[in-house]
């Protein structure tokens, strides 16, 4: 949705026209768990070393 305003907006000659109704999506039904650094270092301890944990170290 927010594309088609934008591009509305910045190109004047476009017409959209009837778009419809449109679905919005979904609201998340729980928040998003986020680790503390101090559960991220306790991870990266429990991790055996190898690609994986390389892996994990640059994400």
């Amino acid at each position: 949705m927010s594309a088609l305003v934008f591009l509305h907006e910045q190109v004047p000659s476009t017409e959209l026209g009837e778009i419809g109704p449109i679905d919005r999506a979904d609201e998340p039904k729980r928040p998003p768990t986020v680790l503390s650094p101090e559960e991220v270092r306790h991870l990266f301890d429990a991790m055996s070393a190898g690609p994986n944990r390389l892996v994990a170290h640059l994400l």
